[in-house]
């Protein structure tokens, strides 16, 4: 933008794309005229901004007091959407597995968040249920997005899965120490 006349900014004609015009990272959606880029094309992208807008709604719920923990959700949020754009950007396969694995992990850390919110009686199970829903979708998308970039990491997940487990007793706070 430059100035102009008058004080009022005007948008310089480099900065306006003409219909049907492509850049290098975007393209053309015919239907309604807006430019993709990469991550346009992902169901995950797409349905973390779903999430996202279900989060935005969910926290308009939730009383005063709680900063910290919609602090929190909203930053786990905006960590799914960004980190898949990215991996959608990238290149090297490795590195796209890797944007997407953070991405799936800032699902689940999300998805513990709106756990919390129930478990202090800040919103009920019937609340977040759709978000936990979107979110699940996510997540399942992420997994498949990493499965397809890094291999190793497929192969990794299946032989953890495999390797025998040791027993552990539920935890119960009404058990005492001998």
């Amino acid at each position: 933008m430059r100035g102009g006349g008058g004080g009022r900014p005007i948008l310089a004609s480099s900065a306006i794309v003409p219909p049907g015009v492509r850049g290098d990272s975007g393209r053309m959606d015919k239907s309604n005229r807006r430019i993709l880029f990469d991550q346009d094309k992902l169901d995950a992208y797409n349905m973390a901004r779903a999430f996202t807008r279900e989060v935005e709604s969910l926290m308009k719920r939730v009383p005063r007091g709680y900063a910290e923990q919609l602090d929190q959700l909203r930053r786990a949020s905006l960590s799914i959407t960004l980190n898949t754009a990215e991996g959608a950007g990238e290149f090297a396969p490795k590195e796209k597995a890797r944007f997407y694995r953070i991405a799936r992990r800032s699902g689940t850390e999300a998805a513990a968040v709106l756990d919390s919110f129930v478990d202090r009686g800040l919103l009920e199970e019937l609340d977040i249920e759709g978000a936990r829903a979107i979110l699940h979708r996510v997540v399942g998308a992420l997994t498949r997005l990493v499965q397809s970039c890094d291999p190793d990491w497929t192969r990794a997940r299946r032989a953890a899965a495999a390797a025998p487990t040791r027993s552990r007793q539920p935890y119960s706070s009404s058990t005492s120490d001998p």
